[in-house]
Order: C-alpha cells, then structure tokens, then sequence
C-alpha cells in the first residue's frame, strides 16, 4: 500500500515507493484506515517458511554481531560505508530491488543516499 503521491505532502515520499514496484494498493491518506481494517481482516494464505539468508539477518539485527565471509553469502560488498558506524556495506538484491546491510546490523533500502547526505551535510 502506498499513499497517492497527489495527496502526500511531500510527494517524492510515495514516488519513491512507487518507482520500483507496482503496489497492490494507491490510496489517500484518509483512505488508508478502511483499507488496512478490510486487508487485516482477509485470510493470510499460506505459511512460507522463510528463508535462511532472512533469518541469519534477524540474528544479527538481534544481537549486532556478524562476520565478513558470512556477509558475503548475503550479498556483495559494496563501496558504501554504513552511514551510522563507516563499516562496510553489503549491497543485497531481491528482485528489483537492493539493500544494504553492515555486519553489525544497520540496514538501509532507497533512503541509503539519504543517510549519506546526512553525513555529508554533518561533515560539511
């Protein structure tokens, strides 16, 4: 679900979720409460167990520890440094879409260059 970017306030926000996806659902923000209530309240198909890349990242979202040659089954190293400690990042594609993610847990999807702004504008 992503909010119609004619109605946001700032409408670069839902453009960018709109960009690399095609949501189930384009809706005004007073909209969304109806929609959420009727899409919680439809059943939740089948189980899918997830798989073992996702659950070695909750274990070090959990606890923050990792290390290098594990990382790189997730993903490639990337030449990003994680915004909030300067480790390296690994870049990680599911589909379309990337992600990056440091050994220590921090993650970060499109906003990635936005942290990195914000580090740049801190450094300046």
């Amino acid at each position: 679900m992503v909010q119609d970017p004619h109605d946001a306030a700032f409408p670069e926000m839902p453009l960018t979720a709109l960009n690399p996806t095609s949501p189930d659902h384009v809706v005004n923000l007073t909209d969304m409460p109806a929609l959420l209530d009727k899409l919680v309240r439809e059943p939740a198909g089948h189980k899918v167990p997830a798989p073992h890349t996702l659950r070695y990242e909750v274990e070090i979202a959990k606890d923050g520890r990792s290390n290098m040659y594990a990382m790189d089954n997730l993903g490639r190293r990337s030449v990003l440094s994680c915004p909030d400690c300067g480790g390296v990042m690994w870049e990680i594609h599911e589909g379309d879409l990337a992600r990056y993610r440091c050994h220590v847990g921090h993650t970060y999807t499109a906003v990635m260059s936005l942290a990195l702004d914000e580090n740049l504008r801190r450094a300046l």
